[in-house]
């Protein structure tokens, strides 16, 4: 049985940035067998987008792809958002909320960075 992580992220298909700081902390601290794990990104083009048709599109097909090779093959949807002023902006609160109720309803995971990414890394 292969496991495929997909790692939605706030960053856009061009700049890539947020991918690139978790693949890039994932490969210094894990040793992937790339036979058996796969890394898939989903770029949302910011956190609003998180249920966005276009994202939940490119979950499904990465998640109907990976399963192509083997039927036992499982997808873990991970989320990576920051919420940059969360403590200081209601609506911050709120919609944070409303990002840890989407994913427990679908069985996604959250890694949520408090403030940005970049801070974090």
């Amino acid at each position: 049985m292969g496991l495929q992580l997909v790692f939605c992220v706030e960053a856009d298909k061009k700049s890539k940035s947020d991918f690139i700081y978790i693949k890039n902390a994932i490969d210094s601290f894990y040793e992937i067998d790339q036979a058996n794990i796969r890394i898939s990104p989903v770029f949302m083009g910011g956190k609003g987008n998180y249920n966005s048709k276009s994202v939940i599109k490119w979950i499904t097909e990465w998640k109907k792809q990976y399963q192509a090779g083997a039927k036992k093959n499982k997808s873990v949807v991970i989320y990576c958002l920051d919420c940059d002023e969360f403590d200081r902006k209601p609506e911050d609160r709120v919609f944070l909320q409303g990002v840890k109720e989407y994913c427990k309803t679908h069985d996604y995971h959250l890694i949520w960075f408090c403030r940005d990414i970049e801070d974090v890394f």
